[in-house]
């Protein structure tokens, strides 16, 4: 009994000898390296917002390059394509015009209103393979034709911070510039109208925001209709995304990119009557973009849309693994519109 009772003074007399070491902690020895001291885990970093829009400053200058083009192609393949009465080939035009913009005014919403100058212009115009128009300002064949009458003409525009033309002005004299044929001058109202002096300077990849910013992973999304003619129309939802800002010579560069996909939300409950037989095609469409903004000096430098559409339709009668190729027909469509600064 007394041997245990010995036995338990010794065990508690231990453990409290721990207890008061643990809480002791060994003097410091002079010259000893101080302990180490951990770091707290860091908190969330706040990612890095900027507004995307254009700014303006009454009486700058900057030169764009805008290439476009609108085609539709068709083709048939098979025993079909030696038929004479089915006729594929491209048919579309392709436009290049350089122009330069001044800015000659700023209200204090930071509207402006900026002069437009025709310096070059490229126009092509196919059908079925056929060239009906090939004009090159830059050729010196073509320094007399009609169309090289646009250069040097003027118009004005309004434009807001979002990137959207708020009106167009001063396209009288531009619009009579153009004498001879009915092609050229068909051409030049049509290179001048209120609509497609709208879509050559509107930036529509800017999400319509003054106050709200964006940081890298934020996202927006626009609808737009395109018309295929007698494939219907189509509408479009063009999401845009920040993918990227870096540093660039003091400058800090958005860059942003967009996907297009077939809109669900605006889909017709019935058939279009202009486009009876479209429901026979199986389609893809491959609709991207890309927007280069120089967010400090609220510019753009490139943006960027391209779409393809096709619609292929094969011989539901066709044997499958047949030696013969069997009757299709594709019917492709494309829409590009790259717009560069160049100066």
């Amino acid at each position: 009994m007394y041997a245990c009772r010995v036995c338990k003074a010794a065990a508690v007399a231990a453990v409290c000898s721990l207890i008061i070491w643990a809480g002791c902690a060994e003097p410091e020895k002079p010259g000893a390296a101080p302990a180490p001291k951990v770091k707290p885990a860091p908190g969330p970093v706040a990612r890095a917002a900027v507004p995307l829009v254009l700014k303006f400053t009454a009486g700058e200058k900057a030169t764009y390059k805008l290439t476009t083009e609108s085609k539709r192609i068709v083709t048939f393949q098979g025993s079909i394509s030696n038929d004479p009465a089915l006729k594929g080939g491209e048919t579309g035009q392709e436009v290049e015009v350089v122009f330069s913009e001044e800015i000659e005014s700023v209200d204090q919403a930071g509207n402006a209103v900026a002069k437009i100058t025709l310096k070059q212009l490229k126009v092509k115009d196919v059908v079925r393979d056929e060239v009906k128009l090939d004009f090159d300002s830059t050729r010196d064949e073509d320094a007399t034709k009609p169309l090289a009458k646009l250069l040097g003409q003027s118009y004005r525009i309004k434009m807001n911070p979002t990137g959207a033309v708020t009106s167009v002005m001063d396209t009288k004299q531009a619009r009579v510039a153009v004498r001879g044929s009915a092609a050229a001058i068909n051409w030049a109202r049509s290179l001048l109208s209120d609509e497609a002096i709208r879509q050559r300077h509107t930036i529509a990849a800017l999400p319509g925001s003054t106050e709200k910013k964006f940081a890298v992973g934020d996202d927006w999304t626009k609808t737009h209709t395109v018309e295929f003619g007698m494939m219907g129309n189509r509408v479009f939802e063009r999401i845009y995304g920040l993918k990227e800002l870096k540093a660039e010579k003091g400058h800090q560069i958005a860059i942003v990119v967009m996907n297009g996909i077939p809109s669900t939300k605006n889909r017709p409950t019935t058939a279009d009557p202009k486009n009876p037989f479209a429901k026979m095609f199986d389609s893809v469409d491959t609709y991207t973009g890309l927007l280069e903004l120089d967010v400090t000096a609220g510019k753009v430098r490139r943006y960027n849309e391209d779409l393809t559409s096709e619609w292929i339709m094969v011989d539901p009668n066709a044997k499958p693994g047949g030696s013969e190729q069997p009757d299709s027909l594709t019917m492709k469509a494309v829409r590009v519109h790259h717009l560069q600064r160049i100066d």
